[in-house]
């Protein structure tokens, strides 16, 4: 288990993503620094503050926004893999419409992945 460790403050955390981007690693879990370490903790990461670090990650979130075209074709993607999976796991002879009327109602189908 990974733990990232930094000074609970905005550029804190914006170096602590700096630092997992540059060492390449996703960490476990981020705590401020005096904290109480899971009992589990392979390694402790301790994040240095710095503006340069900070200043980096926010301005490549500002420029970063994702495009709208990439979200709806994931989007698009994530919908089709579900309806083939509950399809797939779907059987027929159990269906009971009155059963899903009461879990879920008709209002809200349109909102169902699976029903449209």
């Amino acid at each position: 288990m990974t733990v990232y460790t930094f000074d609970h403050t905005l550029d804190g955390l914006l170096s602590a993503v700096f630092d997992a981007y540059a060492l390449r690693q996703l960490p476990d879990e981020l705590l401020r620094q005096g904290a109480v370490l899971p009992m589990f903790c392979d390694e402790v990461h301790e994040v240095a503050t710095t503006e340069e670090k900070a200043s980096r990650v926010w301005a490549g979130l500002e420029t970063g926004k994702l495009n709208d075209d990439v979200i709806s074709n994931d989007d698009q993607l994530l919908q089709d893999l579900w309806r083939t999976y509950f399809k797939a796991i779907c059987i027929k002879e159990r269906l009971n419409p009155r059963k899903q009327l009461n879990d879920m109602p008709r209002r809200y189908w349109k909102y169902m992945t699976e029903k449209n």
